[in-house]
């Protein structure tokens, strides 16, 4: 298992999911502090990305995510809100993520139409954030 070219991992490092929605290119993952982390699923050696849903394939060892096999839940978004990130890795297929609480939650990419997981690898696609900056007022006092 290696890290996803340590873009993945340095992005949801450390952050807590809100929630998980998708679009039926990418996933994205909502943070407590209003960060939004896009994912989508490319071949890199052809530059060709796809179309599909996010399904967990495995929680822990429950199921061995590098075997074909149908997805435990697609409710993504319900198993992962709350959890704090702390790490994000790839077997070039499932994107692990590894959660406080020791629980490792198995990604993979599903295509609508059959089921099947897609042989692609995982990769932040888009980047979005909500940056609050603090207003400056100055006063002015007489004899300026």
């Amino acid at each position: 298992m290696r890290e996803v070219d340590g873009h993945i991992n340095r992005a949801l490092e450390g952050k807590t999911v809100v929630g998980v929605t998708k679009d039926g290119t990418f996933m994205t993952v909502h943070c407590t502090n209003g960060e939004r982390w896009g994912i989508g699923w490319a071949d890199f050696t052809k530059g060709v990305g796809f179309p599909g849903e996010p399904a967990i394939v495995s929680i822990g060892e429950l199921r061995d995510a590098s075997a074909n096999v149908e997805p435990l839940d697609g409710g993504v978004s319900r198993l992962l809100a709350g959890k704090t990130i702390e790490s994000a890795r790839t077997d070039g297929e499932v994107l692990y993520l590894q959660c406080s609480g020791g629980r490792r939650y198995g990604i993979a990419w599903i295509d609508p139409g059959t089921k099947q997981r897609i042989k692609a690898e995982p990769c932040l696609t888009k980047v979005d954030a909500t940056i609050r900056i603090q207003g400056v007022s100055a006063e002015s006092g007489a004899g300026m």
